[in-house]
This record gives C-alpha cells, sequence and structure tokens, in this order.
C-alpha cells in the first residue's frame, strides 16, 4: 500500500521517502525532515496493537500526518471501545457481549445466530469461516480460541444476515461520502469476509465489490448521514470508511470502523472513488489537502485531478 500511494504523491509532483514505523521512526523523521508524514503505519515494530502509538509518537513531536488522531486509532481499533462510543452517541450497532472466560454464560437477551470476534484485532485477524455460531458448544469453541490463541477477550455480537456496505469519507469540518459500495456475497454462502478470504484467496471474486450499490434512496441518505456522524463523533481525520450491515427490516447497524482504510487500487475507497470520476492520484491527493488544511489552512495542498 505504502509503494501505491508513494508513487501517486510523487506523480502529483512531491518528493517522497518511505521510513518504517519502528523504533527509529523519529530519528528517521528527524534526518528526513519532511513538511508532512502520510501515514500509512498499521504497525509499530510489527505489532498491529501499537498503530494509535505511532500517531501518539507524531503528535508528541509536532510533526504533522494524514488521518487519524492517537485518539481516534484508539476509538476504532479496539472494537469494545468503538461499540461504547457508538452507543454512546446513538448509533446503532449490532448487540454484544464480552467474554473474558469460555465459562462465562450467554446473556439471555443475545440470539443465535451469533459472530465471534476478537476485541483488538486488525484486518480480519480471527475471523474465520467458523466465526459465525448457532449454538452454544459452537460459541465455546470459538470464545476458547480467541482467549487462547490470541489473548484477548472475544466480543460476542448477534449476526446480522443481510447486505453489507462500505461507505467511505473524507474531509473534515464538512466531511463527505463517495459512491456507497457493497459486498456480493452471492457466490458466499458464510457471508463473512474472514481472514483466509481477505488475504489467501481472490475475494474479489468470491465476494465482489459492487459500486454504486443498488439500494434504494432513503437507505442511501441513511447509510451518508450515519457515516458522517461516525467520522465526526470518533474523532475520525481526512477519510474513513464505515462497514453496515442492513437487516430485512432495512435497520442499519455499523459493525466495523475503520481509521486507516486500504488504500490501495483494489480497495473499497477506490472503487468508490472512480465512481465519482476520481482517479487514483486524485484520491491521494484530495486525502493530503484535506489533512494540511487542519494544520495551515492558507497553505494547503491543493487538489491535483485531472
Amino acid at each position: 500500500m505504502a509503494k501505491s500511494v508513494s508513487k501517486a504523491l510523487a506523480q502529483n509532483g512531491h518528493i517522497v521517502s518511505l521510513v518504517n514505523a519502528d523504533d527509529n521512526l523519529i530519528l528517521n523523521l528527524n534526518k528526513e525532515k519532511p513538511d508532512f508524514v502520510f501515514n500509512m503505519a498499521e504497525r509499530f515494530n510489527g505489532n498491529p496493537n501499537f498503530t494509535p502509538h505511532v500517531a501518539g509518537l507524531l503528535e508528541m513531536n509536532n510533526i504533522h500526518f494524514t488521518g487519524a488522531s492517537s485518539y481516534g486509532f484508539l476509538s476504532c481499533d479496539n472494537k469494545l471501545i468503538a461499540k461504547l462510543l457508538m452507543q454512546h452517541h446513538g448509533i446503532n450497532t449490532p448487540k454484544f457481549q464480552v467474554f473474558e472466560s469460555a465459562s462465562e454464560k450467554l446473556n439471555q437477551t443475545m440470539n443465535f445466530p451469533l459472530i465471534v470476534k476478537p476485541s483488538n484485532a486488525h484486518d480480519s485477524i480471527g475471523i474465520t469461516n467458523d466465526s459465525v455460531v448457532n449454538n452454544k458448544k459452537e460459541l465455546k469453541l470459538k470464545v476458547d480460541y480467541i482467549l487462547e490463541y490470541l489473548k484477548q477477550n472475544a466480543i460476542v455480537e448477534e449476526f446480522i444476515n443481510g447486505r453489507e456496505f462500505n461507505v467511505a469519507v473524507l474531509g473534515n469540518n464538512n466531511p463527505y461520502t463517495l459512491p456507497i459500495c457493497e459486498v456480493d456475497f452471492s457466490k458466499n454462502s458464510k457471508r463473512v469476509l474472514g481472514y483466509e478470504m481477505k488475504w489467501f484467496i481472490n475475494w474479489y471474486k468470491e465476494a465482489p465489490i459492487l459500486c454504486p450499490a443498488n439500494i434504494s434512496k432513503p437507505v442511501q441518505e441513511k447509510l451518508k448521514q450515519i457515516s458522517i456522524a461516525v467520522h465526526k463523533k470518533l474523532g475520525l481525520r481526512d477519510y474513513s470508511r464505515i462497514d453496515f450491515r442492513l437487516d430485512n427490516a432495512d435497520t442499519l447497524y455499523v459493525l466495523e470502523v475503520n481509521a486507516n482504510p486500504g488504500l490501495t487500487e483494489d480497495c473499497f475507497i477506490y472503487h468508490a472513488a472512480k465512481v465519482a470520476g476520481i482517479d487514483y492520484n486524485a484520491l491521494i491527493s484530495r486525502i493530503l489537502h484535506h489533512a494540511t488544511e487542519r494544520y495551515k489552512p492558507s497553505v494547503a495542498v491543493e487538489f491535483n485531478e485531472k
């Protein structure tokens, strides 16, 4: 992803250097003396749990950067914090329960089928074809797996077996959405994008992206409205992606909030940008513009769109 973004920045006329997010991050940035950092870090020293720390280090050293603040990453990377914040702000998300032990009893208000997720993992780590469970035996096995192998609490939430949408949000003071994407599950009976499918199978063939999504005007407007509210309330900046499910009663549920979603040329955001007539270089230019505008509106990098 960093190579694609750096290539786009270079083609937009910027001088670009790649710096790893590791123990030498600040040392190397002090040597480079960048005007701005395009923060692509999904790990620090290879640990995905330390993603917020990268933003924190940049903030402490007064280095300007794109994307979410350390608070924004903390709000979204931990699924429990994200869900609690959404509940606090009145944003609909599936009913859930946190399991610290596989021996805990399921709340009687929770209804099968359920999906079991790690509380603080990224890139669909811990999500498999058997993450959706239909009884207490299956539930215990999956909770055991997350507690034992991923060493973190399990979040168990009611599985919304409906259509799945992804909404890209750009901007800050007046954020706006790109055309809405849908995941086509017609060839995927499990209706789950797990780790194996995302990283070892060509999931674009198994669950292709449909954009623009074929949805009614009222649902489209609700998706946009909720996405912008989440972007603002959870402290996101410049760009984000909000993932939804829609049930049979046309009720929308926010599944995930992505503070630094993928920016490759096959990701959801670029599919949406293309439909909006924005090429890849222009998309990266827009994100940089929104970021620089936050710091110094008078010298913000302008869109570079053809």
